[in-house]
């Protein structure tokens, strides 16, 4: 009687190398073209943007819309994130501020915090005698607005007690947020779009614009000066040289001169808009596109606009 001869432990450890290999080629040849396919949703999302933008400049005599007008004018693919940055306003307009590069993670945590402490100082540009965070209360019985309410504390709304998290503080129940690291993107955009219910909407109709406004506007500032997701740590204020994460200020960067956005003369203001566009999934895949040469390029703003 002949005996059938069974494969070896080296053959069997052979075949799964074999099938290993040829799975982890096709996982990354799968993710490659997810990744390819993001890219090519954002570039297209961003040239048809460009695109609402210019209509948008020719009819209102060359002003760019903000986020909010974009953002209700363009429907947007899934898990792309589209905003607008405009450069050359006046103070309390909406400029920007200057644009950092190559930010270490402290101090791409303390970027946020700026940015956030910064714009509860600054005026709404739909509401200039507003605040951002602060609204109105509606009288019933006239219709019209009887006092001014912060939705958001002001100038202490943004605080960071410690490294893992920063709080943004309200004066309602879901207006403010703790926001745990990592950050993402999504995290935040996922404030600047909820519906808030915990305030009646006839006396507060405009709640939720008001809160939303000041986290898309973070999020739109925060891209716009080279801030990177996720935001992964902040820092301890507590801190010293045997623990702690201590605070790492921003750089100090130099004067931009000339370009796109910058007035060329003191009573001069040269308006400039970039588009930025980046998707949720894949959080390196960032394209931005500007009037100064309206073609898409990868990157944040600082590659293509100058503040």
């Amino acid at each position: 009687m002949k005996h059938l001869k069974g494969f070896t432990i080296v053959e069997i450890a052979v075949v799964i190398l074999i099938i290993a290999v040829l799975v982890t080629l096709s996982v990354a040849s799968y993710q490659g073209l997810r990744e390819r396919a993001a890219k090519n949703t954002v570039l297209s999302d961003l040239q048809n943007a460009g695109t609402i933008v210019e209509q948008y400049a020719l009819k209102h005599g060359g002003e760019f819309p903000d986020t909010d007008y974009l953002v209700a004018n363009f429907n947007n693919t899934k898990d792309v994130n589209l905003s607008v940055v405009v450069s050359g306003e006046e103070e309390g307009g909406g400029s920007t501020g200057p644009v950092y590069s190559n930010l270490t993670s402290v101090q791409n945590g303390v970027l946020f915090h700026t940015i956030c402490t910064n714009l509860a100082n600054d005026n709404r540009p739909d509401v200039p005698e507003l605040k951002y965070g602060q609204g109105y209360q509606i009288d019933r019985n006239t219709g019209q607005p009887s006092r001014t309410v912060n939705y958001l504390w002001g100038p202490t709304t943004c605080n960071v007690y410690n490294n893992p998290e920063i709080q943004i503080n309200g004066a309602y129940a879901t207006a403010g947020a703790t926001l745990n690291v990592p950050i993402s993107e999504a995290r935040l955009l996922q404030e600047a779009t909820k519906s808030r219910t915990d305030q009646n909407a006839i006396d507060f109709p405009d709640y939720n614009h008001v809160v939303n406004q000041f986290y898309q506007t973070i999020h739109d500032r925060f891209v716009a000066q080279g801030g990177t997701w996720p935001i992964t740590t902040f820092w301890d204020p507590w801190a010293n040289q045997w623990s702690g994460v201590r605070k790492e200020e921003l750089p100090v960067l130099p004067p931009v001169t000339g370009g796109g956005g910058v007035a060329s003369g003191p009573n001069e203001i040269t308006k400039s808009y970039c588009i930025i566009a980046t998707h949720e999934r894949y959080p390196d895949v960032i394209y931005s596109f500007s009037s100064d040469s309206l073609t898409p390029k990868a990157g944040n703003c600082n590659d293509t606009i100058d503040n």
